[in-house]
C-alpha cells in the first residue's frame, strides 16, 4: 500500500473504490476530481455536528446529497431530450439528426459522471466531520444509495443511447411519440430513485 493509500481512512477507499467500480461498465473512468456544484449540496458553511444525521450520524446530509445528485441527473437527461426535440424545428437530415442525437447523449453521459464525482466528493466531506465512530456506517448509507443511483444511471444512459436506433426512422416521419415515451420513462426512473434512496435503512 502506498503511503498515500494509507493515509486516506478506510471508509474512504471503499466509497472510492465502489462508486468507481459501479460506473465502469457503463459511465468509463470517472476522474474522481472535486467538480462542485452548490445545487448539490449545502456545504460551504462549517456545520456544526448538531445539524450532521439528524442530530447522531448525518444521514440527513448524505441523503440530501443524493436526492440532489439524482435530480442533476434527471436535468441533464432532460436538457439530451430537449437537444433532440429542437431537431423538429429543423429539416429532416438523417446524418445530421443521428449526429445530433449521439452527441446530446455524450453530453449527457459527461454530466451524469460529473455529478456522481460531486456527490461523492461532497458525502466524503460530510463524513470526515463525524466522530470517527459513526464514518463506517455513514458510508455503507452512501454506497447503498449510490448503487440505487448507478442503476439508474445505467437505465437512463441506455435509453438515451437507444433512441437513434429505435426512433430516428420515426423522427424523420414526423412521429416523436417515441421521445416522449422515452422521457416519462426517464422520470419514471428517477422518481424511482429518488424513492429508492429515502427508503434506505438509517
Amino acid at each position: 500500500m502506498s503511503s498515500t493509500s494509507a493515509n486516506i481512512p478506510a471508509w474512504q477507499q471503499k466509497i472510492r473504490a465502489k462508486v468507481a467500480a459501479l460506473s465502469a461498465p457503463t459511465l468509463g473512468t470517472m476522474s474522481m476530481s472535486s467538480l462542485k456544484a452548490t445545487e448539490s449540496a449545502q456545504l460551504a458553511a462549517p456545520m456544526s455536528r448538531e445539524n450532521l444525521w439528524g442530530q447522531e450520524n448525518g444521514t440527513d446530509q448524505l441523503l440530501s446529497i443524493l436526492v440532489a445528485c439524482v435530480e442533476n441527473i434527471r436535468t441533464a437527461a432532460g436538457t439530451c431530450i430537449n437537444s433532440i426535440q429542437d431537431l423538429k424545428n429543423t429539416k429532416p437530415d438523417p446524418a445530421v439528426w443521428k449526429a445530433t442525437i449521439n452527441i446530446a447523449h455524450q453530453t449527457a453521459k459527461k454530466s451524469f459522471d460529473k455529478w456522481l464525482d460531486s456527490a461523492t466528493d461532497d458525502a466524503i466531506e460530510v463524513i470526515n466531520r463525524l466522530p470517527e465512530a459513526q464514518q463506517d456506517g455513514a458510508a455503507d448509507f452512501f454506497i447503498d444509495g449510490m448503487d440505487i443511483i448507478a442503476n439508474t444511471v445505467d437505465q437512463v444512459s441506455s435509453d438515451l443511447g437507444a433512441i437513434g436506433t429505435r426512433y430516428l426512422s420515426d423522427f424523420l416521419k414526423g412521429d416523436w411519440s417515441g421521445l416522449t415515451k422515452v422521457d416519462n420513462n426517464l422520470k419514471a426512473a428517477c422518481d424511482g430513485a429518488i424513492h429508492g434512496v429515502n427508503s434506505i435503512k438509517r
